[in-house]
């Protein structure tokens, strides 16, 4: 093997071992997923989903207007089930998947979220934040009585599990074949 084709080896090795990390790294399969009930035109609502998006991405948080029909159902039940008043932005934190808490109210404090995600790890009692008779209220539910209600469109997997990483090659693999014909090219001419 001449010297020139170990650069050439050398060097796709290195872009390789630079660019893959970049590609498998799966932003959809999110350690923290939010479902937020909401109202489309509550600033309230508005303000909680851009924290979500700006703290943890968008493609951590899912969206359910409660102007639809499927969604003011499952809002209805919670608030009956939860014995809640009836106010937004009520959102689901899931962990690896899995419901972990709820809480209702613009609570946009990263370090409230990050917290319940690392505490709680019970599979039979969640905790919920909300309103009653207009007082912020805390309280335990049985797990399986919410989780039905929090349930991701575009199933949740645990972190490096997910599809986006594969999505992320299909659109990066172009440019990578491009470099590595410019590096060959390169290192040929200068022969």
């Amino acid at each position: 093997m001449t010297a020139s084709w170990k650069a050439v080896i050398l060097a796709a090795a290195i872009l390789v071992l630079m660019v893959a990390p970049l590609i498998w790294a799966d932003g959809s399969s999110c350690h923290m997923y939010f479902i937020l009930y909401g109202d489309p035109g509550c600033p309230a609502c508005q303000a909680m989903s851009s924290f979500l998006e700006k703290n943890y991405g968008a493609e951590c948080l899912e969206f359910r207007s409660i102007e639809e029909e499927q969604w003011r159902g499952n809002y209805d039940a919670l608030i009956s089930l939860l014995k809640l008043d009836a106010y937004v932005p009520l959102v689901g934190l899931l962990v690896d998947g899995k419901l972990r808490a709820i809480s209702q109210g613009a609570v946009r404090d990263k370090a409230f979220w990050d917290n319940l995600a690392e505490t709680n790890s019970s599979t039979q009692y969640i905790p919920v934040y909300g309103y009653r008779n207009n007082r912020r209220v805390m309280e335990r539910i049985p797990f399986s009585e919410a989780a039905q209600y929090f349930v991701p469109i575009t199933p949740t997997k645990p972190v490096g599990q997910g599809t986006q990483g594969s999505r992320r090659f299909s659109a990066v693999l172009p440019a990578l074949i491009l470099v590595s014909a410019i590096l060959v090219i390169w290192l040929r001419w200068r022969k």
